[in-house]
């Protein structure tokens, strides 16, 4: 039996990485204002790793999805695969050359992987574990991550280039 509403549960589950965060700033600040020697510097470290955390649960929570769609999303030593009920591939991380975004007006959008063989790979944005996506896409060069959150945000009905990766410069 649960004393919160499903809404506060909700909420809580969607932020609970930032909140954790929080945490550990408030813990850490108050440490390095109380302390001296080592819990001094203790403090330091747990102020560093509560930013860290309110920055990525920010993040993340921005990309949780409370309904889920179709489809597991999978990453396993840089290879992405999507298992969905009508469609799904894998593509490795190196072999990406591009991403893109598609709104839709009445359901889920989708995130078009594009691939150097020529081959798309189409994820709905709400589908089982996609927030993975998230983490195999912080390691791509120049990636915006504020740039990709800001797409996903709008909403209207054309397709935004979130990424490109960039050609490589000869050797002179």
């Amino acid at each position: 039996m649960s004393f919160l509403r499903p809404k506060v549960t909700l909420w809580l589950k969607r932020w609970q990485e930032a909140l954790l965060g929080f945490g550990f700033v408030l813990f850490g600040l108050w440490l390095v204002l109380t302390s001296y020697g080592i819990g001094l510097w203790a403090g330091f470290g747990f102020l560093i790793l509560g930013f860290i955390l309110v920055l990525t649960g920010l993040r993340r929570g921005r990309l949780y999805q409370t309904e889920l769609g179709p489809g597991v999303v999978e990453i396993v030593e840089g290879r992405m695969t999507y298992l969905g009920p009508f469609s799904g591939g894998t593509i490795d991380l190196d072999d990406l050359c591009g991403i893109a975004f598609t709104p839709s007006q009445t359901g889920p959008g989708m995130w078009v992987l594009h691939s150097h063989a020529g081959k798309d790979l189409s994820i709905p944005e709400n589908a089982y574990h996609v927030e993975l996506l998230l983490d195999a896409w912080a390691a791509l060069p120049g990636f915006d991550m504020g740039a990709m959150l800001r797409v996903q945000g709008n909403k209207k009905n054309q397709s935004h280039q979130v990424w490109t990766r960039p050609a490589h410069k000869a050797l002179t």
